[in-house]
């Protein structure tokens, strides 16, 4: 899990997680935490400028080592084992903590986070998270409900798998965002994502019913249905999608247009889920199956 975090640590500002079809899992690739040597706090290079969320950039920022901020996760984690990811970035840092003994990020507060991996922890308030300039944000696995302090922050890769996230009011007006993963939530209502540019869309094992909000979506090109109550797929008439994952056996209503979308490069029932396989196909073997019964 680590390669996807460690990737984007290093190279966040190029644009880790491309749009580019196939190089990324349905749920996600959190990164494994992974100690580092303490080391002297470095200074982030913060040239003077405006970044993505419109903020004026000052002077460099200090960031702390290694060895200060586990110190720090461990006076208000008792139980932290110590493992953390620091990378300086280009004009912050990337942070990540995977450990279930995790509650309390109050450390993080003071530090310009880019990228941020939370994954495994038991953190319920992302309150030290808000204003940040983030970038990537992991919170796979995490019982985290309210997601408010990330309003306003230049997100392009939001991964929610498995959390308790019932609203997604804040994400309405992120400008950036590209990527999110809401695998196994009990999120219902999408109307919040209609303006939001997303490339990739995973809502697998959600209470989405209704697609309705993404009619016309002018970026989306994958979409992952499966598992959830839909079954009206009227609105791919106004999608032209690359990747389609959905449950054909709960699908009532619109079937032809999944068939008729000739964007279609892969089409399936399941990926990126491990407990579910990988059946993903070309259009023409997939309708080819669909004629023979083979998915309903």
């Amino acid at each position: 899990m680590a390669r996807l975090l460690c990737a984007c640590l290093v190279a966040a500002a190029i644009g880790c997680g491309s749009s580019d079809e196939g190089d990324e899992g349905d749920e996600g690739t959190p990164a494994e935490t992974a100690a580092i040597a303490g080391a002297p706090g470095t200074e982030a290079a913060a040239a003077v400028g405006e970044d993505r969320s419109g903020e004026q950039r000052g002077a460099p920022a200090r960031i702390p080592s290694p060895e200060d901020l586990r110190r720090a996760l461990k006076q208000v984690n008792p139980g932290f084992d110590g493992q953390v990811l620091v990378q300086p970035m280009g004009r912050g840092v990337g942070v990540a903590v995977n450990d279930p003994a995790v509650r309390d990020i109050s450390p993080l507060a003071e530090l310009p986070l880019v990228v941020v991996d939370l994954s495994e922890t038991q953190v319920t308030d992302l309150s030290p998270l808000r204003g940040k300039p983030l970038e990537v944000v992991y919170l796979s696995h995490v019982p985290v409900e309210d997601i408010s302090p990330l309003e306003g922050a230049p997100i392009r890769e939001l991964n929610l798998l498995r959390t308790r996230v019932r609203d997604l009011t804040p994400l309405r007006d992120m400008r950036y965002l590209g990527m999110l993963w809401l695998n196994d939530t009990p999120v219902e209502d999408i109307r919040p994502l209609a303006t939001v540019p997303l490339v990739s869309l995973t809502l697998a094992g959600t209470r989405v019913s209704d697609l309705t909000p993404l009619k016309g979506h002018p970026t989306l090109q994958r979409l992952h249905i499966a598992r959830t109550p839909v079954s009206d797929l009227s609105v791919l008439r106004w999608l032209r999608l690359t990747r389609l994952i959905f449950t054909p056996g709960r699908i009532e209503k619109g079937i032809e247009y999944a068939r008729a979308m000739h964007t279609l490069r892969e089409i399936g029932t399941a990926f990126g889920e491990p407990e579910y396989g990988d059946d993903r196909t070309s259009p023409s073997l997939f309708w080819q199956r669909y004629d023979a019964g083979q998915y309903r």
